[in-house]
């Protein structure tokens, strides 16, 4: 007997189903965009600090990430530019700042291009999207605290290993800590 179109209840192919990592990641950017734009709309006093510490919050989440998995979440730079395009449409637009972010992906971008294993796409992305949160005064600063940090924990890591080959260091622990000097200074 012929069945037309029948569906199996029973669906062995769970390509169709959207994971649950997905869900919560697309929740949370959902979450700072509708915070973000609720304290532009209604506190536009408290900003900067809301702006600052939500980046933080995501860059601190983005740290343990990148400390077990030696991956950056492409959802964290994705909530960072979406809050900075926020600031930018909503609050104020530097001309100066968006160059010089363009400027710092090129140039990581071509230390990529040349050699794949002395930075990652997500860590370029990462260090550009907070070069946007930051006024152009404390970009050169946050960049060498970054590349410092991240050399003397590369230089402690190859000790404890005692091998100077093959060893990966998660970029975004030390973005994280040069923002929050950044935003000290």
């Amino acid at each position: 007997m012929y069945k037309p179109n029948t569906i199996n209840p029973i669906d062995n192919n769970k390509s169709h189903v959207i994971p649950n990592q997905l869900i919560l990641n697309i929740a949370a950017l959902g979450a700072v965009l509708l915070l973000y734009t609720i304290v532009i709309i209604f506190c536009i006093g408290i900003e900067s600090q809301v702006r600052a510490v939500l980046i933080l919050i995501i860059l601190g989440i983005s740290s343990v990430y990148d400390i077990r998995e030696n991956k950056v979440s492409l959802f964290a730079c994705l909530e960072i530019l979406s809050i900075n395009i926020l600031h930018t449409v909503f609050i104020y637009f530097d001309l100066a700042i968006w160059t010089l972010s363009f400027l710092v992906i090129a140039i990581l971008f071509i230390f990529y291009s040349i050699n794949k294993n002395l930075i990652g796409l997500g860590d370029i992305l990462i260090i550009t999207f907070c070069v946007q949160a930051l006024i152009p005064e404390k970009v050169l600063g946050f960049l060498f605290t970054t590349f410092l940090l991240s050399s003397i924990v590369g230089l402690i890591k190859c000790m404890n290993v005692k091998n100077f080959r093959g060893i990966s260091i998660p970029l975004t622990p030390c973005v994280t800590a040069a923002f929050i000097f950044s935003l000290l200074s």
